[in-house]
């Protein structure tokens, strides 16, 4: 699951007013560019996706700046697990923009303001301690079966681009979204459920917004909605919640959704000293989530199963997967 950082539209509106003073840094949106430089853009755009349905990570790699080059190990499992989507699928160009950042040494904050503002495209990249250079935002559609984003950071070096940065979106759940998940978590509001709700914001925000550092008018106003939904009760590793399960005191430390193609399973991870002896640890796992279902309920509705997870000091963990519906796919009572 990716960070789910929330920013107010009032800091984003502080960043739109004040940057252009504070800040050397230029951006030139896509129907401002010339022909020549959005072209090679483009152009550099278009076959690094054609590598990535050929799942040519190696190709791809000579074609990354060093920095990323250097760390590439996530990214090459991410392109070759995308590889079967991207291949039935076209790319077009939504948006791109280039990205000037002069000087010699890494800008802790840069913020670049592209378009005319207070037109609904007007777009800002906040991009904290980004090395000087001349780079590309590249947003583009996915058309397919499981349509989507894919967003790409390019730089310039020398005559051409490299790749610089790397955002797929997740797949649509179960045919969803990230519209469809966004309505489906207004749903989960208006009926009071306000833990599936924010789940829901959460798997929606991953299929709506290209990128996190990237702010407009309709990102904000989604950014307001999900941050207002947040509930005030949910576990941390930072402050774990405390539960009682058949006689024992259970740390609830996380709390998150998995979206897995067709279903959505409900991640609960709680500290304990040992897991050595898996059969209890199992029978722990099944112990918690019976309470813990007893006492929420709704999470029956939202999904398929919960996955508990019992984390040892060391990291280690062991997982019980509880499965939430019956043989004919309904809530278990």
């Amino acid at each position: 699951m990716r960070s789910k950082s929330l920013f107010s539209l009032f800091a984003a509106l502080v960043i739109f007013s004040f940057a252009q003073l504070a800040s050397a840094e230029t951006c030139t949106a896509g129907s401002e560019m010339d022909a020549a430089t959005k072209s090679s853009i483009e152009s550099a755009a278009r076959q690094m996706f054609a590598q990535m349905q050929q799942g040519d990570v190696f190709g791809l790699k000579q074609n990354s700046i060093p920095a990323l080059a250097s760390n590439f190990g996530s990214i090459e499992q991410t392109i070759i697990s995308n590889k079967p989507r991207y291949a039935a699928v076209s790319m077009t160009v939504r948006n791109d923009y280039a990205l000037d950042a002069p000087g010699t040494a890494p800008i802790p904050r840069a913020e670049f303001l592209c378009g005319v503002w207070g037109q609904p495209d007007f777009t800002t990249f906040v991009i904290p301690n980004l090395p000087p250079g001349k780079y590309a935002v590249v947003v583009s559609d996915l058309a397919g079966q499981s349509p989507s984003t894919l967003s790409l950071i390019l730089q310039q070096q020398g005559a051409g681009w490299k790749l610089a940065g790397y955002y797929p979106q997740p797949a649509p759940v179960g045919g969803k979204d990230g519209n469809a998940l966004l309505q489906q978590a207004r749903t989960y509001k208006s009926q009071g459920q306000a833990h599936n709700a924010w789940f829901y914001y959460l798997m929606a925000w991953e299929r709506i917004a290209p990128l996190q550092f990237m702010y407009n008018k309709t990102l904000e106003a989604t950014r307001q909605e999900i941050s207002a939904a947040q509930p005030a009760d949910l576990p941390t590793a930072e402050k774990p919640a405390e539960f009682s399960a058949d006689g024992k005191t259970y740390k609830i430390t996380t709390l998150a959704p998995f979206a897995d193609k067709e279903d959505v399973d409900l991640v609960l991870k709680y500290q304990t000293a040992d897991i050595s002896n898996t059969m209890q640890v199992d029978k722990d796992n099944r112990a918690l989530v019976n309470a813990f279902l007893a006492r929420y309920p709704e999470y029956k509705s939202a999904f398929n199963a919960i996955v508990a997870r019992a984390v040892a000091p060391n990291g280690q963990d062991f997982g019980t997967l509880i499965s939430l519906k019956d043989e004919s796919g309904t809530a278990r009572k």
